[in-house]
């Protein structure tokens, strides 16, 4: 299975059969963050286990690189993730100051570096 195409179908065909017999995945990964809270006695949140799972994947896939499986599933944690990270709004950078004009009665502004004109 070295096609970029069937790497990704045989991923989301892997979470359609897990569908079927776990349920939706968000409130699958609610409700392991909620037992994982009660156990650590910490919060923990659905992407963080999302995270946690994809983590077990690459340690798996680590010591045997050539199993297909934590491949796979490695993808789906990671598209898991991704689903369920927190969403932060960008936002927009403000436009830059800009300098007030000079009143007419403020006397000219020095140039160069500051030093005293030159004696002739």
């Amino acid at each position: 299975m070295n096609d970029i195409a069937d790497i990704y179908n045989s991923a989301l065909s892997i979470v359609e059969e897990r569908g079927e017999a776990y349920g939706e995945i968000e409130n699958n990964f609610k409700r392991a963050a909620i037992i994982a809270t009660m156990k650590l006695n910490t919060q923990i949140s659905a992407y963080d286990i999302a995270v946690i799972m994809e983590s077990v994947k690459d340690a798996r896939r680590a010591v045997d690189p050539g199993h297909a499986d934590s491949h796979i599933d490695g993808l789906n944690y990671k598209a898991f993730a991704m689903m369920l990270a927190p969403i932060k709004e960008k936002k927009e950078k403000p436009a830059p100051a800009k300098a007030p004009a000079p009143s007419p009665k403020a006397p000219p502004a020095k140039r160069g570096r500051g030093r005293p004109p030159k004696a002739k």
